[in-house]
């Protein structure tokens, strides 16, 4: 992969250290003759303290970097208000152009078994994408997600009532993640579920 995420987390300004990092990074890339894409870097600045300020960062030729309030990081919209409502959007924008293909099949006769499977692997996975790390949606963006299924469902006009809903999925999926987690202790996750000092506050 060539793409490069760095996460820098500071309690006080003199915990800033993204511009080392990233003269770190700029560094090694020219020892290695790679260019770096000045255009497709970023930065986000994630804040519960008002009083904190963020220094401007540069890279190549001292180009500043843009700030942006949404990164899209292997698909998963993050903001930096650590609300979800960007990446729902996405997920139901991406669903609903696939929504077709149901109305298509439907009217070339296929079974309600067959367009259930179409969904259940064209268009739900859209909709559950990185749910194990969304999984504190507020009530009002689950609806959201859960009436795009109901409004396919009724084109499939099926009344199979075994098919599991799309948070029972979900469920499924956070459990399994967090069963691996917690039965490998050498799992990237693991820190999170570890004991830490009460004064942390990283999510």
């Amino acid at each position: 992969a060539d793409d490069l995420t760095i996460l820098n987390f500071m309690h006080e300004p003199e915990d800033d250290n993204l511009q080392l990092e990233l003269d770190n990074v700029t560094t090694w890339c020219q020892s290695k003759n790679l260019d770096i894409n000045v255009s497709k870097c970023h930065v986000m600045n994630i804040s519960t303290k008002k009083s904190l300020s963020f220094e401007p960062v540069h890279v190549v030729n001292d180009v500043s970097l843009t700030d942006v309030p949404n990164l899209n990081i292997l698909g998963c919209i993050f903001s930096d208000n650590l609300k979800w409502d960007k990446h729902v959007e996405r997920c139901i924008r991406k669903a609903s152009m696939r929504v077709h293909l149901i109305i298509s099949l439907k009217r070339a006769g296929c079974s309600p078994e067959m367009l259930f499977n179409v969904y259940g692997s064209c268009i739900r996975p859209l909709l559950i994408y990185c749910l194990p790390t969304t999984c504190n949606l507020p009530e009002c963006l689950k609806r959201k997600l859960v009436n795009v299924e109901k409004r396919i469902l009724r084109i499939i006009d099926s009344h199979d009532t075994n098919f599991p809903s799309l948070f029972e999925v979900g469920d499924v999926m956070c459990t399994r993640i967090f069963q691996n987690v917690v039965n490998d202790p050498q799992h990237p996750l693991r820190s999170f579920f570890d004991d830490r000092p009460r004064s942390s506050r990283n999510t």
